[in-house]
């Protein structure tokens, strides 16, 4: 695999990461509707369970891939690594505050 092609694989995998980890939270919020059976629940709760995990292994597989182009596509890699990274400093930043 070239750098170039690495490098933008992982700006591809950051979109589909995010994606898939606000998919997650956005499925959890609320209360259930009272006619939804434990099944039905612990399946809505499974499915966002798995798309934290994939989204999660998406935007870690993007930061070794942004690593992995960072000599050969430093711009395309610098992208994919903030595309990470800020939004996670941003999330623990309000979090704490």
């Amino acid at each position: 695999m070239t750098a170039s092609r690495a490098a933008n694989i992982a700006i591809a995998l950051v979109l589909v990461g995010w994606g898939l980890v606000a998919f997650a939270v956005l499925s959890s919020l609320g209360d259930p509707a009272p006619w939804e059976s434990k099944s039905q629940l612990n399946a809505i709760h499974y499915r966002a369970m798995l798309a934290v995990l994939l989204g999660t292994l998406c935007l870690v597989s993007a930061v070794w891939l942004s690593g992995y182009s960072a000599s050969f596509a430093k711009a395309r890699a610098s992208v994919a690594l903030a595309g990470v990274v800020i939004p996670l400093v941003v999330c623990f930043w309000y979090g704490l505050f």
